[in-house]
């Protein structure tokens, strides 16, 4: 296609773009009947009780799942960092957007959790 960096990295940004108004028309075409109501018999599951080792064990896989995300966003977040100072963005915008979208990420969940 021959196309310099700058319009690749514009392709992307549209077809991210338009990926994520794609999730959000399924979202808004999804119907309320696919939820479980209140009235209905769903059974309660069985409360079983873990031994000490396997509390263990499962405390440890926990935690190293835990790590993974949370490695992955970092890792993420410097990639960009280098990407857009490579364009000669200043790095104090680029961490002030980043602050901000970490503070909207988070409001989001406070607001999904309600609708829940």
């Amino acid at each position: 296609m021959g196309l310099n960096q700058i319009d690749c990295i514009r392709l992307l940004f549209v077809l991210y773009s338009s990926l994520g108004l794609g999730v959000l028309g399924i979202y808004f075409s999804l119907s309320k009947k696919i939820e479980a109501e209140e009235g209905n018999n769903i059974p309660k599951p069985l409360k079983q009780s873990l031994s000490p080792k396997s509390k263990e064990v499962v405390g440890k896989l926990s935690g190293l799942l835990l790590l993974i995300p949370l490695l992955a966003v970092l890792l993420f977040r410097a990639w960009y960092r280098f990407g857009f100072t490579k364009f000669g963005a200043d790095l104090t915008i680029i961490s002030y957007l980043f602050s901000i979208a970490g503070v909207l990420t988070a409001f989001s969940f406070i607001v999904a959790a309600k609708n829940c």
